[in-house]
């Protein structure tokens, strides 16, 4: 980091819901080995009273889980607790420290924010050596596109996984946490078919403004047209991240749980030419995303749905609570 960093304001706020400020203050810092990195990272999460944890608290680590954002993602017991720790093994001092710090801040900020059963807890940093780890409680069950490969689901069952779903999103937009990042690999059904939302990497916990497409991330497959503007004739546009963001995730999510394929699938492979799409506003039909081929036939009842969540104007775009209302509206038919 330069040392000119010093001359001005170097500090980033991270907004509760409570409007607390958490200040990261960057002035002077420089990170020219992975331990400084380390360290600096440690100090800032004492400051925001983020419970660190190592050997002596009797954590022991079992099988690999999987790759995080970060790196390797292990099982680990603490006493009688069971947890997932995510560890920051691929973190690269020499990247963009502060996007890295902010992103990590980020996701603490917004899981602690929404006191909710269907949300992983978390519980604090585990530091091993020169390793450090989030600490969440571990999730038993598979991802959203795991279940519905393996299982054989009713419309009502897929219905009834949908609005567990809402119910958690309506939850994080009432502590004005938008996602950001809704989509099946995202999404964790436990064996008694109970709904987990997981990874709030990029989430924001209030709108924000946003400049371009310089920094944003989640994926196209599943985001709207506003996350990807085309910025080709004016750099300095802008566009609100709001809570309606995630209600066209979820409309993605729940045309994926009814056709089995995957969003844009049928039209497009590459994300740059859905990225593109999206920027330019492209319809297709009455949606801002291409409908799988029968699906206007097979799934008429849902259309109707759909029609409140795909759509590329925002004003025009159901909230979450609307949209639970639609779903439960769609149950009643299937109840029948």
């Amino acid at each position: 980091m330069d040392k000119g960093d010093d001359k001005k304001d170097d500090t980033i706020s991270l907004i509760n819901p409570n409007n607390t400020h958490y200040q990261v203050d960057f002035t002077g810092a420089q990170f020219n080995t992975f331990e400084e990195f380390t360290a600096f990272l440690l100090a800032t999460f004492e400051k925001n009273n983020i419970k660190v944890y190592g050997k002596k608290d009797n954590i022991i680590l079992g099988e690999e889980l999987g790759k995080g954002a970060f790196g390797v993602v292990f099982k680990a017991t603490m006493d009688k607790e069971v947890l997932a720790i995510k560890f920051m093994d691929k973190i690269n001092h020499d990247d963009n420290p502060k996007e890295t710090i902010t992103t990590i801040l980020n996701e603490l900020k917004s899981i602690t924010a929404v006191n909710h059963e269907r949300i992983p807890k978390f519980y604090g940093v585990y530091q091993s050596d020169e390793m450090l780890g989030l600490m969440f409680s571990f999730i038993n069950g598979v991802t959203l596109n795991i279940y519905l490969e393996k299982n054989k689901l009713s419309n009502l069952d897929k219905c009834n996984l949908a609005i567990q779903l809402v119910e958690i999103i309506i939850c994080l937009h009432e502590k004005r946490v938008i996602h950001r990042d809704i989509k099946p690999k995202n999404t964790m059904v436990t064996p008694e078919g109970h709904v987990i939302l997981i990874d709030f990497g990029i989430s924001r916990i209030n709108d924000k403004t946003v400049n371009n497409t310089s920094g944003l991330k989640g994926s196209p497959a599943y985001s709207p047209p506003e996350a990807f503007i085309d910025t080709s004739e004016d750099e300095n546009r802008e566009f609100q991240v709001t809570t309606k963001f995630d209600v066209w995730s979820l409309g993605c999510v729940i045309l994926e749980m009814f056709s089995g394929k995957k969003p844009w699938v049928e039209k497009f492979k590459d994300s740059n030419r859905i990225i593109l799409a999206l920027s330019k506003k492209a319809k297709f039909g009455n949606f801002g995303v291409p409908l799988p081929k029968g699906f206007e036939t097979d799934f008429p009842e849902v259309i109707e749905v759909l029609k409140h969540c795909i759509v590329g104007n925002v004003k025009e775009r159901s909230t979450s609570k609307e949209l639970l209302v639609l779903l439960k509206e769609l149950q009643a038919k299937y109840t029948k």
